[in-house]
């Protein structure tokens, strides 16, 4: 039998939470800490080229719902967070991407271009 590496395990266990207790909230501080260690995760080139919206109002919730297939974990959910892809400045694309080419990894024209 094989061992999985813990991490592994983990990401093998994952599941989906479809079912909420809709008389939770979320302080203002709670949905700040979640969203910034949402913020954590890696991107390519450490852009972090997203923006997120915590849908938290039972109207806003309820306009969403109907955009989301009409589940209902959309509106039981203490907040809904959408998550946007923002592209990148093209004008500061470049200088964010010095390090990278100081370090060897990307050829200069690739961060030009």
């Amino acid at each position: 039998m094989t061992t999985l590496h813990p991490t592994l395990t983990l990401i093998e266990q994952r599941i989906s939470a479809n079912r909420f207790d809709d008389s939770h909230s979320l302080a203002d501080a709670e949905i700040a800490r979640l969203v910034q260690l949402a913020t954590r995760a890696p991107t390519a080139y450490n852009l972090q080229n997203w923006r997120f919206i915590a849908v938290r109002t039972p109207a806003a919730k309820a306009r969403l719902r109907a955009l989301a297939q009409d589940q209902a974990k959309v509106q039981e959910a203490a907040v809904c967070f959408i998550v946007c892809g923002v592209l990148a400045d093209p004008e500061a694309l470049a200088e964010r991407l010095q390090p990278f080419v100081d370090g060897g990894f990307m050829p200069a024209a690739m961060a030009q271009g």
